[in-house]
């Protein structure tokens, strides 16, 4: 009996139910399972390397076997809940929990379809460790270790009757410390013209399907080879319409375009491609089909040789050619620290690195390779922001370490400077991008006209980190300058806890986008105690949902009941799909259409905003430029009453600013802005900001004219203002946290120097501030850097009195004296000032005794996350109070 024989006879002799219908979308989560002892398999076949020899076994005799004999048997498994596994999804398969730990195996998952018709289906799967496929027989998929490829569509014309599904995945022993989260594969099926059907086919458009139908899955064995490797690439057809392997033509090129190898193959097979060993750097493989001209050339990029020695020498070549400006060679240092070659992780990190992230890393490093080794010289100096137009990675620096941040850009298909684009922010995040951004497939395809898409990390959580979202501000506002963005059409779309990011950010930010589109997930609010009102900043923003009626992860009900609270939304409601696929197969070309038709309304009539936090003050032609009260919510509702009146409510709000443009808002030359109750008339010029102060006699206001350029830049500034971060300025770039002397870690000045070391919990990154101990600090440690300075409020004795020039205080005979008051005994003192040794730095100064003041200090560090009182620039607590000041 051939394998194939055996794997049916296997199925029709099961007595378990492991036969899926056809007729629906369905996830294959239940089968028989059966594993085999892993050996060195010479070649690496691409047939499984099972036996026909395993039985099926019955529950019942479970009991009676040995573990060796269990796991060589047929047993029935079904994907249930685990207990550490809070969501729980129908598609995430683990049967290794049903095999031994001690021993590397395949374990073997087996499974059918039956169709009362044959038909074209459509396969989603995202394994998490390496899986090979076989379906009637035939590998549809497969990755390896060092070259993954996740979420995953390709399409299998399936025949009428039973479909035989065969699934491998290695048990092996640098596998089994992954948690049951990162160690599943989902694999999930539906049939192709359930996605043709009308409301699905509004965002399964034709260009996905074109994809399938005209590409083929190039799978290397390595993302990088050594010197004297051959390289092993499998090609299998996207859309497998029967078994019947194609003739096709592979192309290997090398950085400057010469042709290094071209033979004649077939798909379903594993290729050999044999290069002279001096050969080295970044190769293009090519493949073409033979007879079939309907599909187009399929591309993948591979590493020869040694990876850093190479790219240090393109770093030093670009460095020594004029026509190459010193961004060239710091990013190809910079892609030289993403991947571990060694584990085929991101360094520094368990997590496998996947095609998601070698194809644009790769190609980009092809671009520059050409660049770098090119023996003319260009009379333009080139940029990491000119050397394609079709994508860049963009690596920039950190601020407050050594690490950096990865943005990638794409640009449409009909790109020209010149020409007027949208921006279109992508927040994409699943499991284990909390680095390294990725695109939906048509994106990486250049599959879309018009706009400029931006992909960037934007993991939402409660959106408490600060740095990560000045960042991201700063790599908006960059992109908007160097590639000629229309300021009036800048959308996001935010998928899963990117859609909270999404959301999250117009919160804080109404004026900078236009529209936005939530693939999954919703608004992040308070469960106990949802404060709905802030959803009103949103009011002059078009919302748009896709909604995964049965998700995993969020309550639908929920998230449709938080959009009706949106004054402008829309959503489409669809089932069937688990949480990954839904993403996945809906997140299309289409969604740029729907921003087609949507503005900015550049200058609303009404405006709704409330915040809490001072950085986040502007909301079209509004800012707060003082919030009166830290610990409550500044809130603000603005009109504008025909030609001639605005009417404005305000609560904990000092200052304020409106920004005027007369022509273009329908306003008169004399106007009346009335505030609370009090007006006063304004002679406004064709651009200006009336500054408003607010007292409890009355308001003040004072008028300014603004040129055309001037009002466009301050009504478009966007940007985290950090002299409004108080506290928090120290730790948003370079910091130098003072370690005080002694070796006591229970003692008051170590406990508060652990709090302060990284006060900040929830980041998208480990941020690493400097440490230095006391008697380490030298002129040189003190410049280009915030500090931190830890003071025991007992003892002044050997303190650095050069940290606390320009402070305010003064310290002598056990007390503090602050603004004319003395403090002493049982108190504790955080204050920031600028520091003596650089102006654009700070030095925050921690004074704290021990008992009741340190239970303080203890509980306020701990909410540094999301207290508004670190915007202050001093805390202190004294006999039970607390006092507050500013020095903005």
């Amino acid at each position: 009996m051939d394998f194939q024989s055996y794997i049916e006879q296997t199925i029709y002799s099961c007595p378990y139910n492991i036969t899926f219908s056809g007729n629906k979308r369905g996830f294959l989560n239940r089968w028989l399972v059966t594993g085999k002892a892993a050996q060195p398999h010479g070649d690496k076949s691409l047939e499984p390397y099972l036996g026909t020899d395993a039985a099926i076994l019955y529950n019942a005799r479970h009991t009676e076997l040995a573990q060796e004999e269990l796991e060589s048997s047929w047993r029935y498994y079904c994907c249930t809940k685990l207990d550490d596994d809070t969501q729980i999804e129908y598609c995430r398969n683990n049967p290794e929990q049903m095999f031994s730990k001690d021993r590397d195996a395949y374990i073997y998952c087996l499974c059918c379809i039956h169709c009362s018709d044959g038909g074209d289906f459509l396969f989603f799967t995202d394994p998490q460790i390496p899986i090979r496929v076989w379906i009637n027989g035939v590998l549809v998929f497969t990755v390896t270790r060092e070259y993954m490829i996740k979420q995953h569509v390709f399409a299998v014309r399936l025949r009428k009757g039973m479909n035989s599904v065969l699934v491998e995945k290695p048990d092996f022993m640098c596998f089994k410390a992954l948690t049951p989260y990162t160690s599943r594969f989902h694999l999930e099926f539906t049939p192709l013209e359930h996605m043709l059907k009308k409301g699905l086919r509004q965002f399964y458009d034709a260009g996905q399907l074109k994809i399938l139908k005209n590409n083929y899955r190039i799978a290397p064995d390595k993302a990088f080879f050594n010197s004297g490797e051959s390289i092993f690439i499998t090609v299998i057809p996207r859309y497998i319409k029967d078994a019947k392997p194609e003739e096709i033509e592979v192309s290997v090129y090398d950085a400057t375009g010469k042709a290094l190898a071209c033979s004649k193959e077939s798909t379903f097979k594993r290729i050999m491609i044999s290069l002279d060993e001096k050969i080295s750097g970044t190769l293009l493989i090519k493949v073409g089909g033979c007879r079939c001209r309907c599909r187009n050339q399929s591309e993948v990029y591979v590493f020869k040789g040694d990876f850093v020695s190479r790219l240090e020498l393109m770093a030093f070549e670009a460095e020594m050619r004029t026509d190459c400006d010193e961004s060239i060679s710091k990013t190809i240092r910079r892609m030289a620290e993403v991947p571990d070659i060694e584990s085929s992780c991101f360094k520094n990190t368990m997590e496998l690195i996947t095609d998601s992230i070698y194809e644009p890393l790769l190609e980009q490093l092809f671009v520059l390779e050409g660049i770098t080794g090119c023996s003319c010289t260009h009379t333009e100096v080139r940029d990491i922001f000119t050397i394609s137009n079709k994508r860049i990675m963009v690596f920039k620096d950190s601020e407050i370490d050594d690490g950096f941040i990865v943005y990638p850009i794409h640009f449409p298909a009909n790109y020209k400077l010149k020409d007027k684009h949208p921006l279109i922010i992508y927040f994409l995040y699943g499991a284990g991008y909390a680095s390294y951004p990725y695109a939906a497939e048509y994106i990486e395809r250049q599959m879309f006209e018009d706009a400029v898409i931006l992909n960037i990390c934007g993991r939402g959580g409660m959106n408490r980190d600060y740095i990560s979202e000045g960042v991201i501000l700063n790599a908006i506002d960059e992109v908007i300058k160097r590639f000629n963005i229309d300021r009036d059409k800048i959308f996001c779309v935010g998928e899963c806890t990117g859609t909270l990011k999404a959301i999250g950010m117009a919160l804080r930010k109404p004026d900078l986008f236009s529209g936005l589109i939530g693939i999954e997930g919703t608004a992040r609010l308070d469960i106990r105690n949802p404060e709905f009102e802030c959803l009103g900043n949103l009011d002059n923003i078009k919302i748009y949902q896709l909604n995964n009626i049965e998700d995993a992860i969020f309550n639908a009900a929920r998230v449709i009941d938080t959009l009706k609270k949106f004054r402008q939304n829309k959503s489409w409601n669809f089932s069937g799909f688990s949480h990954i696929q839904f993403s996945t197969m809906l997140n299309s070309g289409q969604l740029l259409k729907i921003f087609n038709s949507t503005n900015r309304e550049r200058y609303p009539k009404e405006i709704f905003f409330i915040t809490e936090e001072p950085i986040y003050n502007k909301s079209y032609w509004i800012r707060l430029d003082y919030i009166e009260s830290l610990g409550e919510k500044a809130r603000i509702e603005a009109k504008i009453e025909g030609t001639k009146l605005i009417e404005i409510s305000c609560r904990n709000i000092k200052r304020l600013a409106l920004l005027l443009a007369r022509g273009e808002m329908g306003l008169e030359s004399s106007i009346n802005i009335s505030i609370n109750g009090y007006s006063c008339n304004v002679c406004l010029a064709a651009y200006s900001e009336s500054s408003i102060t607010i007292g409890n006699d009355g308001i003040f206001i004072e008028t300014r004219e603004l040129t055309h350029n001037s009002f466009s830049e301050e009504y478009n500034c966007f940007q985290i203002d950090e002299r409004l971060l108080g506290i928090k300025r120290v730790y948003y770039s370079r910091c130098t946290v003072i370690k005080p002397c002694g070796n006591d870690r229970k003692s008051a000045l170590q406990r508060i120097f652990r709090l302060l070391k990284a006060p900040l919990k929830e980041k998208v990154r480990n941020y690493k501030y400097g440490v230095l101990a006391e008697d380490e600090l030298s002129s040189d440690s003190l410049k280009g850097t915030s500090l931190v300075y830890i003071i025991a409020a007992d003892d002044f004795r050997g303190i650095r009195h050069e940290l606390i020039m320009g402070s305010g205080i003064s310290l002598s005979d056990g007390f503090m004296e602050y603004r004319g008051k003395k403090y002493r005994g049982d108190y504790f003192a955080l204050i920031r000032h600028d520091s003596p040794f650089d102006p654009e730095k700070s030095v925050l100064l921690a004074i704290c005794s021990g008992g009741e003041a340190m239970t303080q200090m203890t509980g306020l560090l701990n909410s540094f996350d999301y207290s508004p009182a670190f915007y202050n620039d001093v805390i202190i607590y004294s006999r039970g109070d607390y006092e507050y000041f500013r020095s903005t």
